[in-house]
C-alpha cells in the first residue's frame, strides 16, 4: 500500500509528460496556422471579417437592415430559433436599440393591432445562416398574427 501511494505521483507526472508530448505538435501546428491567417486577415474591413465568420448572405442582410434603420432608431427583435442568433444580430446592428419581442410563437400575443402604437415600426427576425436576418414591418406582423 505504501509503495502504491509513493508511485501515484510519479505515475501521474509520467502521464502528464506523455500527454504533453503527444499534444504539443498539434498545438504548435494550430498556432502556426492561426498566426499565418492573422497576418493575411489583418487588412480586412469590418464587413469582410464578418463575412469570414457568418457568410456573405448574413453580411448582405445586415447591410440592408442598417440601410433601412437609422442609427438612432429602435426595432423589435424576436428570439432566434438558432442558439444566440438574436444576440449576434443585436450586436451587429448596434447602435440601433433592440426591443425584446419574444419568440416567433409569441407574435400573436405580443404584436397585436392594439399594441402597435407602442411598438417600433420594424421587427428583425434573427438568423445566422443564409439568407440571414430579415426586416419585417411590425404592422404586417400585427395584422397576420404570425411571421410572414
Amino acid at each position: 500500500m505504501r509503495t502504491a501511494r509513493r508511485l501515484a505521483p510519479v505515475v501521474a507526472l509520467a502521464a502528464l509528460v506523455v500527454f504533453l508530448a503527444a499534444s504539443l505538435p498539434g498545438a504548435m501546428d494550430a498556432s502556426r496556422r492561426r498566426i499565418k491567417n492573422a497576418g493575411r486577415e489583418r487588412t480586412l474591413g469590418a464587413d469582410e471579417a464578418l463575412a469570414t465568420l457568418r457568410g456573405q448572405d448574413y453580411v448582405a442582410a445586415i447591410r440592408r437592415i442598417r440601410d433601412e434603420l437609422p442609427e438612432d432608431s429602435e426595432y423589435l427583435l424576436l428570439v432566434g430559433t438558432q442558439g444566440g442568433a438574436d444576440v449576434f444580430v443585436r450586436f451587429d446592428l448596434a447602435p440601433r436599440r433592440a426591443i425584446f419581442g419574444g419568440t416567433a410563437a409569441d407574435v400573436s400575443r405580443n404584436v397585436t393591432l392594439s399594441r402597435l402604437h407602442a411598438l417600433p415600426a420594424w421587427t428583425v427576425v434573427p438568423r445566422l445562416d443564409g439568407p440571414g436576418p430579415r426586416l419585417v414591418a411590425t404592422r404586417l406582423l400585427a395584422e397576420k398574427g404570425a411571421l410572414p
